[in-house]
């Protein structure tokens, strides 16, 4: 009883304590965060110290992800030697549009660490039976090895289709390797991962649980989708391994995403991307001398060039974000955007608003339908302001929109796992693959327009009829934007 008498009497200076230790921990990282989190302090003292352990620590300057730091620093040096090679000798494509971007190229290449392919062939998918019918077969026909990496796996029907496909490649002397995310693989019952092993499937877990299924480090989280199959095929996109990614499941119904598979010499950063996650997951280093990627070339069978970028709290700079915020500055007529949350920080939303007042044509394609009681709010509340500026925003109802796009004018695209959001920018791993091709951009623009079929324009007008309860709802949750 003294003990609690003692704790109260002192909470004030606890809490001041913990306060202080927040602002410290904090102090790389925005001032809105930190105040945030003081915030919550003020309104939950000492308890508000709970969910900032889970949620707000940010390790990402400590050693458990510094041990990749070597690798990186031979990445920049072969991306330093192709910015020369293109410098001394542009290519052109039959499109003839490449050059235009050369400062994208090499934004992507300074702070991305990757190369920059070209000679390859790409196919879209937006519905998830028609992308996983190809995957299988893909597996099916792998001769030598098959990297599969979903940030969430799981043991239903779909999970279990993909997962015999990648059986029967082990049991064909296929090397196999599996990598999913501590949290996303809540789901792969450990029946099913002891049967993988059993046959010869190497399966890992990034960032695993200390508590079997609760995991309760909610940052750091691999959102990454990458699938390289035998040197030759990847696959990167918003599609994870699930029954509810090919609409078997009432909440959502059909599930919208976009994904894309690649033929040709891009394959080879896929799969260096895997790798990294995978040496990290395995707690295994790579031979310092082992080649890390394709040499600089320009054929595979194709006409798209194609660059990687990849982004998390391992790396010095938000890299998709600065390719987000490249490409906005770049467009001179349209934009396209698909994203389920759209939580922009300042620098997203003024770049669209300059876009706007240069006379750029924004849209914003949004889920009609939340997954998340705050996010969904908060990102009705940023597309709201855009709505004002004078943008076109749209509210999908043909199902649950996953699809994470940005399209700007005729030419670069942008695919893969990063939502417009600060999560995705700063705390999760992601990776998403720059698509430079008229044919590419064009179908990803059809496929844009058949979902405004789908959708709602949402007006001003529209805006004003929502009810108050709605209204109040979401400025309230737009002040946990930092933590969404």
């Amino acid at each position: 009883m003294r003990l609690w008498e003692l704790f109260l009497e002192n909470s004030l200076g606890i809490n001041l304590i913990l306060v202080l230790v927040i602002i410290y921990m904090n102090r790389r990282r925005p001032a809105r965060s930190t105040m945030l989190w003081v915030m919550m302090m003020a309104l939950f003292p000492i308890l508000g110290f709970i969910p900032y352990l889970f949620l707000g620590q940010d390790t990402r300057r400590r050693k458990m992800f510094q041990r990749k730091e070597s690798l990186d620093l031979r990445m920049l040096e072969q991306a330093l030697v192709q910015l020369d090679a293109i410098a001394q000798n542009v290519p052109v494509e039959d499109e003839g549009r490449f050059q235009d971007y050369l400062e994208l190229v090499r934004l992507n290449m300074r702070t991305g660490l990757t190369d920059f392919s070209g000679g390859n062939q790409v196919t879209v998918f937006t519905d998830g039976i028609k992308k996983f019918h190809r995957l299988i077969q893909d597996i099916d026909a792998a001769q030598e090895e098959v990297n599969l990496q979903y940030y969430i796996l799981k043991s239903d029907e779909l999970g279990m289709e993909v997962i015999e496909a990648l059986i029967r490649a082990a049991q064909r002397g296929v090397k196999v390797r599996v990598l999913s995310d501590g949290v996303g693989a809540r789901n792969l019952s450990q029946k099913v991962r002891r049967r993988m092993r059993e046959e010869g499937v190497d399966l890992a877990i990034f960032f695993p649980s200390i508590l079997g299924f609760i995991n309760l480090r909610l940052n750091y989280r691999n959102h990454r989708k990458i699938v390289a199959i035998d040197n030759r095929i990847g696959y990167i996109g918003g599609f994870n391994v699930g029954d509810d990614y090919v609409g078997r499941y009432k909440r959502f119904g059909y599930w919208r995403d976009t994904h894309v598979r690649i033929e040709g010499p891009a394959e080879a950063d896929l799969k260096l991307r895997f790798l990294q996650d995978w040496d990290y997951a395995k707690q295994e280093k790579r031979n310092p001398e082992q080649p890390i990627s394709v040499p600089y070339k320009y054929s595979g069978g194709g006409n798209v060039f194609c660059q990687l970028v990849s982004s998390g709290p391992d790396t010095p700079v938000a890299n998709i974000k600065f390719a987000m915020l490249k490409m906005i500055s770049a467009a001179n007529d349209v934009i396209y955007i698909q994203t389920p949350y759209f939580i922009p920080d300042t620098s997203i939303m003024e770049a669209l608003m300059i876009a706007l007042q240069q006379g750029v044509e924004v849209n914003l394609m949004i889920p009609d339908k939340p997954d998340h009681p705050v996010v969904f709010p908060a990102t009705m509340s940023f597309a709201g302001d855009l709505i004002h500026a004078g943008a076109n925003v749209y509210c999908y109802n043909g199902g649950f929109l996953h699809s994470k796009v940005l399209l700007i004018d005729d030419y670069v695209s942008l695919v893969g796992s990063c939502n417009m959001d600060e999560r995705s920018f700063s705390l999760n791993f992601e990776a998403s693959e720059l698509l430079y091709s008229k044919q590419v951009s064009e179908q990803l623009r059809q496929a844009f327009r058949a979902d405004v079929e789908k959708s709602t324009l949402m007006t001003v007008a529209r805006l004003e009829e929502r009810p108050l309860s709605i209204k109040l709802k979401e400025p309230l949750c737009r002040l946990f934007a930092p933590l969404l």
